[in-house]
């Protein structure tokens, strides 16, 4: 019993953060809302690598001597697997869909030749192999999946790859030494952390035209976006280590602080609150922990050996992109608001005001979520979100506005009618605020029912109906228009 509620509990506790410890083939686990290891989990010889699935219930370590990835259950923090057959395994990233990830491997270092290895996450074996460049280090994937990038050290280059194929689709080429790859959560940016140049380039997504290059600290190695998309933290140098922070509004330094020594890995809290930097150097064996709201060191977490993070070793929040519809109108009927965005799971929720939804998940770009009329009482606005419990990564940066508009007042009883052959001219009381007015018709035999359907738009209080016909009965009605719709 002692055991399950200790698991239970740290479990409620996370996202957590997954930081390898080479010196002693480890995984430590840090509990983001103390800072504290919670727990060791041994591994093979030298983890190097971690990143968690979307979920929060799986994390992946590459073990760079022993050529396997450690696969972890987040839940019990107990090894359910090592996948073997690498050769020097560097990085990993886990597809956002959690059926695949990516294992960088370095072991032809110098021949000019560099593979990545596809995992088959459904029963943890290995999959195909894509040729890149020579000695790929960082991978990054697009947050809708899409396509993995990786960075070739020692060629210079970065490989996109189609993961729907494992195709190459093109290399971004004319670097030094790319180390490390990163893109925002919205999907817009890549950062390429080019260590011999000491640069950050910086390419348009999806489009991956230049956008300019930042001058940072000498060595740039790893790199990560803030869930929010407006901060770029850079882990440089060996000696001393090095944290650059950049606007990513203007891509310009903001300020540059000093670290532990060797800093091997840089990733965000969920909520973009921290940034946590393993520095690996004898010196050290630390995590620096980052105020992202200040640029200020908050606390330096001890008592590791040889610490590295190459990957998303802490897990990353939903993003909501777009809804569909994105206003209705106060006082009607309940609706099924669609929300598109990346980085969804199972038990995704979609927050109205914060509070949660029915909810049905399509696919992780897709939700879908049932909107009663009680949230439309009254004109004003929702703001939406999603969640993804714990222990995922909880709730979607940015919000989206739903707008509760008011329609405009019905013309009332003053519709007349008079013939202007061979037309029926229709009038109507103009009403304060109307963009313009629908006339609807029902048209029917003399005798029986009929259903209206809007036959025209006029932007003023009177229109024209030239389609009679004889043997018929003509009803009409007018609905005014507003920026929130017909009337209600």
């Amino acid at each position: 019993m002692a055991a399950t509620l200790a698991a239970a509990a740290l479990r409620a506790a996370c996202p957590c953060a997954y930081v390898a410890n080479g010196g002693t083939n480890a995984l430590k686990v840090l509990d983001l809302s103390t800072n504290g290891v919670v727990a060791t989990i041994p591994l093979g010889a030298a983890p190097f690598g971690a990143a968690v699935n979307l979920a929060g219930t799986r994390v992946y370590v590459t073990e760079l001597y022993s050529n396997g990835l450690a696969v972890v259950d987040a839940s019990t923090n107990t090894v359910v697997t090592t996948v073997t057959g690498f050769d020097v395994p560097w990085s990993v990233a886990v597809h956002p869909d959690g059926t695949r990830a990516y294992v960088s491997q370095t072991g032809q270092t110098g021949t000019g030749l560099g593979t990545v290895r596809v995992v088959n996450l459904a029963n943890n074996t290995l999959g195909a192999s894509i040729g890149v460049g020579d000695t790929p280090h960082g991978l990054a994937l697009t947050p809708d999946g899409t396509r993995l990038f990786v960075a070739n050290s020692l060629s210079g280059t970065v490989t996109v790859v189609n993961t729907a194929d494992n195709s190459v689709a093109t290399t971004l080429t004319g670097m030094t030494t790319p180390e490390a790859v990163a893109t925002d959560l919205a999907g817009t940016r890549l950062y390429v952390a080019d260590g011999g140049a000491g640069l950050v380039r910086v390419y348009t997504l999806p489009a991956l035209a230049p956008v300019t290059t930042i001058t940072v600290a000498a060595g740039p190695g790893e790199l990560a976006v803030r869930p929010a998309g407006d901060r770029l933290h850079v882990a440089a140098g060996p000696i001393p280590g090095k944290l650059v922070i950049v606007n990513t509004a203007t891509n310009a330094v903001m300020t540059t602080l000093t670290v532990g020594d060797g800093p091997a890995g840089v990733a965000f809290s969920p909520d973009g609150a921290r940034s946590y930097v393993p520095n690996s150097g004898s010196l050290s064996n630390s995590v620096t922990v980052v105020n992202a709201a200040n640029n200020t060191i908050a606390t330096t977490i001890t008592g590791l050996n040889a610490p590295a993070g190459r990957g998303a070793f802490i897990v990353s929040p939903p993003w909501a992109a777009s809804l569909s519809p994105t206003q209705a109108q106060s006082g009607g009927a309940g609706f099924t608001l669609t929300v598109n965005g990346t980085g969804f799971i199972a038990a995704s929720q979609v927050l109205w005001n914060g509070a949660a939804r029915t909810t049905t998940v399509v696919n992780d770009r897709q939700l879908t979520a049932t909107i009663p009329a009680s949230d439309l009482a009254a004109a004003g606005s929702a703001t939406i979100t999603v969640n993804n419990p714990a222990p995922a990564g909880g709730v979607s940066p940015t919000g989206l506005p739903f707008t509760i508009c008011s329609g405009p007042p019905s013309p009332g009883n003053g519709l007349t009618l008079s013939k202007a052959s061979p037309n029926v001219h229709l009038a109507w009381n103009a009403v304060g605020g109307a963009t313009s007015y629908n006339v609807r018709a029902c048209i029917a035999p003399l005798s029986g029912s009929c259903t209206f359907s809007t036959i025209g738009t006029s932007s003023g209080n009177a229109w024209n109906d030239p389609v009679l016909g004889s043997g018929s009965s003509y009803r009409y009605a007018i609905e005014a228009v507003n920026a929130c719709g017909p009337t209600p």
